[in-house]
């Protein structure tokens, strides 16, 4: 593996203390979803939860039933709660 290159980071977000990005919203699950960084991309995988995980798509809420590519800059709703990928990412441990 290069310099440019790094291993994937997984940080678990969710309402539970043992999360690596914790969010304190009574609409979160407590083990809600997962973001994966790999290279300079992030893959947001859905665990199962009550909440629901969707991510905004050209103007429109899309539900986010499988793993896939989002971009940091995008808005996500875990339950009833809105943020970006870059927010979530900077709530995360440091790698």
């Amino acid at each position: 593996m290069d310099a440019t290159q790094r291993r994937p980071v997984t940080h678990l977000v969710g309402r539970h203390s043992d999360c690596d990005i914790i969010v304190s919203d009574g609409t979160v699950s407590r083990f809600h979803a997962e973001i994966t960084l790999s290279s300079d991309r992030a893959i947001f995988l859905s665990n199962r939860n009550s909440s629901g995980l969707w991510v905004a798509r050209s103007g429109q809420w899309v539900v986010w039933d499988r793993p896939d590519y989002v971009e940091e800059q995008e808005y996500v709703l875990l339950g009833q709660y809105q943020t970006t990928i870059s927010d979530l990412l900077r709530r995360a441990p440091p790698a």
